[in-house]
């Protein structure tokens, strides 16, 4: 395949990549318009180290007394919270 022709068909595979939905963001909930539910996918983790993954990946690593408030306030909660802020 030639060049020119190569090209628009990796356009649309990496455009189809960044649009097809992560595995941490469900569909729009119909009762919240612009918000998404969060699903949080089951692994072979404990509730505390998804928190200190989750903090680690999406934070700069938990602050003193952060990973007691998260487990409190739930991980999904906390991750759609820094979504819509």
């Amino acid at each position: 395949m030639n060049k020119t022709r190569a090209r628009p068909l990796l356009a649309a595979g990496m455009a189809a990549l960044l649009l097809w939905p992560s595995g941490l963001v469900g569909s729009p909930a119909a009762s919240t318009p612009g918000r998404h539910r969060i699903v949080i996918p089951e692994t072979g983790l404990s509730e505390r180290e998804k928190i200190f993954h989750a903090l680690n990946r999406l934070a700069f690593g938990p602050r003193p007394g952060e990973v007691e408030r998260l487990e409190q306030m739930g991980l999904a909660q906390w991750i759609e919270q820094q979504l819509n802020p």
